[in-house]
């Protein structure tokens, strides 16, 4: 059931929500609505898509919001990243975090990779020293970092805040010292339960299919309600 975005940012905003993280990819006003490199990594929304999102957000009162960047996405340029990032400072989120692209299993780029495999990324090399410039000339600070599996240029991805609003909650996952409920198809819990100089972790994976999610949905429950009783 399709529900109004305000309708959930305010139920969020009722739970004592304070923070929350916006996707996005900002192109030049000179790109159509589904630009190319939207469509090449299956992004349906719009670019003013976004900029609704982020007012919608900040009219609600969300103080303290994280923008997404990717870089190393194929056939966009140094340029075209530089100019997204740049959009998305004037924006003045708290937090913006700037990941380089890795390509999971099952995602569109993998699926498909015979159809993309001559677009390329001209400057990832770039994107990540001139997204540390350009972030503190502007105020942000990194304050975390974390690699994944089949990264572009073997780089990282960075978080970048405002003195002060740092999410504290990014720290601790990468520590692995936070406990992690996580809910729909696919999605994977983590419990971490303390003990000494070592931590032990366990995990609850949800079924992937979301008609098999549905209907187990009971034995998803149930995984999670051991482990958080244990």
């Amino acid at each position: 059931r399709k529900t109004d975005k305000r309708v959930k940012l305010t139920e969020l905003q009722n739970l004592k929500i304070k923070s929350m993280e916006i996707g996005e990819k900002l192109e030049t006003a000179e790109d159509t609505a589904f630009s190319k490199t939207l469509e090449v990594i299956g992004r349906k929304h719009k670019v003013e898509d976004i900029y609704k999102a982020y007012d919608l957000a900040k009219n609600i009162g969300f103080t303290n919001i994280n923008m997404d960047l990717i870089a190393g996405l194929p056939g966009e340029s140094s340029d075209e990243f530089r100019d997204s990032l740049m959009r998305c400072i004037e924006l003045k989120p708290s937090n913006i975090t700037v990941h380089c692209l890795s390509v999971k299993r099952a995602a569109r780029l993998n699926l498909m990779k015979d159809v993309y495999k001559d677009m390329t990324f001209d400057g990832i090399e770039v994107a990540v020293p001139l997204s540390f410039d350009l972030l503190s000339d502007e105020g942000y600070k990194p304050y975390y970092m974390y690699r994944q599996r089949n990264q572009a240029g073997n780089q990282e991805n960075v978080g970048y805040s405002m003195e002060g609003s740092e999410c504290l909650y990014n720290i601790l996952i990468m520590e692995e010292l936070q406990t992690i409920i996580a809910c729909g198809a696919g999605a994977a819990s983590k419990f971490v339960y303390p003990q000494g100089d070592r931590n032990r972790i366990e995990r609850a994976e949800n079924v992937k299919d979301v008609e098999g999610y549905i209907k187990r949905i009971d034995e998803m429950i149930e995984r999670k309600r051991i482990l958080w009783n244990n």
